[in-house]
């Protein structure tokens, strides 16, 4: 049941005008029943519950004020509190492993059915060459799966699967289990370099190596260190994008002075952000949109989630950012599973790229709420 959730959300975000509303409503219907049926038919709002709400409506107000609710908006803001909801109630009472171990089952289907889908109906497609399988001499060409709204967040999905994957492999005792969890996480590796995201790819894999291997010392320094790592990589970024370096891993196109690259689109988003009053509060939910598209119409977002705060919320929104971080590493490091403490961080690193998990990046943003329940349901 909760795989056809995911895909009806997605599948939503393709319909226009009437058939977007009547399918959300009945999604709405479909999945508030759901929640009702779990609670035993009884409407009692938890503190756990009640602060997602006041976001929920905070988002709401803060739209109107600065920006303009549509249907699509309210549709994604209440899509992202009901799952909120459902998560809980079906995590509650489940061990940590148990519930990590629904979600690599739930995106392994999810991602398998794309796969499929893809091979199906759409591999005669050209979406670019392969840059990764190029450094082989493999001439291939990108895959793009049906139910994703971009190869970078079709490619992050996958890794957080990865990551999730290699979780339960360090926490089984079954060998059974271990083989077959090790098939899983090669799979999702083998879909990340058919995928060819390489920023994405690069982050699950080091990840991915770092919970494989538990060398216990690099993941203290990623754990202490990480919003240094993240400002690395942002530097990383930069370089690769304005210098010659790395010119083997560029794609057809990047190394052109008009092209679109990353550190050009964070210098426009910081060059926007404080040229007004609204730098405190921001400037509203595909405020950024609107702007960009004056240069550039394929994109939406500042492909950077700490840029993206910053565009959309201003200095408030980034300090509320900045305690829910600081609040959510307390509690991973009291309950000392630095593991999940990596899942938890490769959000963010990936957000370095990607202005994910938010409002924007749907797929990714449906497995960050479940892991923000798991953490601060043991921390109960």
């Amino acid at each position: 049941m909760d795989i056809f959730y995911i895909f009806f959300l997605r599948l939503i975000s393709y319909l226009e005008d009437n058939e977007k509303i009547i399918a959300t409503i009945v999604l709405f219907l479909l999945i508030g029943g759901h929640i009702l049926y779990l609670k035993q038919w009884k409407i009692n709002l938890k503190k756990s519950e009640l602060i997602p709400l006041g976001v929920f409506f905070y988002f709401i107000i803060h739209t109107l004020i600065f920006s303009s609710v549509t249907v699509q908006f309210f549709g994604i803001i209440f899509s992202y509190y009901l799952w909120y909801l459902y998560i809980t109630i079906k995590f509650k009472g489940m061990s940590k492993y148990n519930a990590i171990k629904f979600l690599v089952y739930s995106l392994t289907i999810y991602n398998l059915i794309n796969f499929i889908w893809y091979q199906i109906e759409y591999s005669d497609l050209r979406t670019g060459i392969n840059t990764t399988l190029g450094l082989f001499n493999i001439v291939a060409y990108r895959v793009h799966f049906p139910m994703e709204s971009s190869l970078t967040i079709n490619s992050v999905s996958v890794g957080l699967t990865s990551l999730l994957t290699m979780y339960l492999i360090k926490n089984t005792t079954s060998s059974l289990k271990k083989i077959f969890f090790y098939i899983l996480y090669f799979w999702n590796i083998y879909i990340l370099i058919v995928l060819d995201s390489r920023s994405p790819l690069l982050i699950s894999l080091i990840l991915g190596i770092a919970m494989g291997l538990g060398i216990k010392t690099i993941i203290r320094l990623v754990t202490k260190y990480w919003i240094v790592i993240v400002i690395t990589a942002i530097v990383f970024v930069n370089i690769f994008y304005n210098t010659d370096i790395f010119q083997d891993l560029k794609r057809p196109g990047e190394l052109d002075k008009e092209f679109f690259k990353r550190p050009k689109i964070w210098g426009l988003a910081l060059t926007n952000i404080f040229q007004d009053f609204r730098f405190l509060f921001g400037h509203g939910l595909n405020s950024f949109k609107d702007l960009i598209i004056q240069e550039e119409s394929f994109l939406s977002t500042t492909h950077n989630i700490f840029l993206q705060v910053l565009f959309d919320f201003g200095i408030f929104g980034i300090f509320v950012m900045g305690y829910f971080l600081q609040k959510t590493m307390k509690i991973l490091i009291r309950i000392k599973d630095i593991n999940l403490t990596l899942i938890f961080i490769s959000f963010f690193l990936y957000g370095c790229l990607e202005s994910m998990p938010s409002y924007y990046t749907f797929t990714p943003t449906l497995i960050f709420i479940p892991i923000v329940i798991i953490i601060y349901i043991k921390e109960e």
